[in-house]
């Protein structure tokens, strides 16, 4: 593409000399024909003057004098110019018209070109000019105007578009077409917030793999996470804090405050997940129920259901108790941020080798489960 420009550059520059060059060789010869030659002729030769066309020795001295005419330039683009003066009527072209007391003289041009000087300037204007271009922005590609169209119909007034648009990384750029896929007024805020995007805002992969452009576009539909939070929590392994005063959990920054039993046995499986090292539950068999105690515990240390804590403590821990609960927080979850961000906050299951029955475990690794109660000490659940 450079190569194509470059020689249209010097087409153009060649042309355009030697037009320009033409221009005032012509400009030149016609004032110094009307102001000096012809009057001078005119003075000197008046009575054969109108009959310089039958007159072939005046016709010739003009010639003469016209044969080799002065070029001025320190470089001047043609070698030499002569003129010649046609006969009165004459049907060739002429370059030079002059009416001078109402005769008629008309004149041709010839000019050779001085092809070093030529080509050399041409190809000092061609050179001149890549040079010029290649300080210009680039203007835009029909994507680039395409994302400029979408911005303007949603009313999204970057400081200076253009430039921002020309300057999108990769991960931006896929963002944009994301946010620009959502329906008009949903992703305002988003994308007002994309040119902060930055590679001085945090450490942003080149692009989005399809698994974090899926979990982007549930937190800009679940949570109220902004760029560039929204994309730190989309490349991040999510983290769970449990607050067990308030009953509150925070996922992605947004705190969610749950029913209160749901809650506790929610609690007790993340301190099941940090006080072992595979953290898993078992279930009771279901005519035998587990020790209700530790989870009681708990429920009365924060302030939990004097019914479910009388039933854990006078019928223990049942299997189908377990069920329900984490149905219901799953549930809970599931309408929070949706079934894909849930996901790492819900449980893992398998066959427990030793019984035969189920056992479950939250998901999320214990390093990335936080529970905000300095005291308390996870040992004391049993798993």
């Amino acid at each position: 593409m450079r190569a194509l420009i470059f020689i249209a550059l010097l087409g153009c520059s060649l042309f355009m000399l030697q037009l320009t060059a033409y221009h005032q060789i012509t400009t030149s010869l016609h004032h110094q024909l009307t102001k000096d030659l012809i009057p001078r002729l005119y003075s000197s030769k008046h009575h054969r003057i109108s009959q310089y066309d039958m007159d072939q020795e005046l016709h010739r001295e003009i010639n003469q004098d016209l044969e080799v005419l002065p070029l001025t330039g320190i470089l001047p683009a043609f070698n030499h110019c002569t003129a010649n003066l046609l006969p009165a009527g004459s049907k060739v072209a002429s370059e030079i018209t002059i009416l001078h007391e109402n005769e008629q003289w008309l004149f041709t041009l010839d000019c050779q070109l001085n092809y070093p000087v030529w080509l050399a300037s041409g190809f000092a204007s061609a050179v001149a000019g890549s040079l010029m271009l290649s300080l210009l922005p680039p203007p835009l590609n029909r994507r680039q105007r395409r994302w400029l169209r979408a911005l303007q119909q949603q009313r999204i007034m970057w400081p200076e578009p253009v430039r921002q648009i020309r300057q999108l990384s990769p991960l931006q750029q896929q963002i944009l077409e994301y946010l620009l896929e959502l329906p008009a007024g949903t992703a305002t805020s988003h994308l007002r917030k994309l040119p902060d995007l930055t590679g001085n805002s945090g450490p942003w992969p080149d692009t989005l793999s399809t698994e974090q452009v899926n979990r982007l576009a549930d937190l800009i539909r679940y949570t109220e996470l902004l760029l560039p939070k929204a994309l730190e929590a989309s490349i991040t392994p999510p983290t769970l804090s449990l607050d067990p005063v308030n009953q509150s959990i925070t996922v992605f920054g947004k705190i969610h405050t749950l029913p209160v039993t749901p809650f506790f046995y929610y609690l007790y499986y993340a301190m099941a997940r940090s006080a072992t090292e595979e953290g898993w539950i078992v279930n009771p068999a279901s005519n035998r129920p587990a020790d209700g105690g530790p989870l009681a515990e708990l429920m009365e240390r924060w302030g939990g259901n004097s019914k479910a804590i009388n039933d854990l403590r006078g019928q223990g821990l049942k299997a189908k108790s377990l069920d329900q609960n984490r149905s219901r927080m799953k549930e809970e979850l599931v309408a929070a941020v949706g079934e894909r961000l849930a996901e790492p906050f819900l449980f893992d299951d398998e066959r427990d080798l030793a019984s035969g029955r189920s056992r479950y475990r939250l998901h999320l690794p214990a390093e990335k489960i936080r529970v905000i109660t300095p005291e308390e000490d996870p040992r004391k659940i049993s798993a």
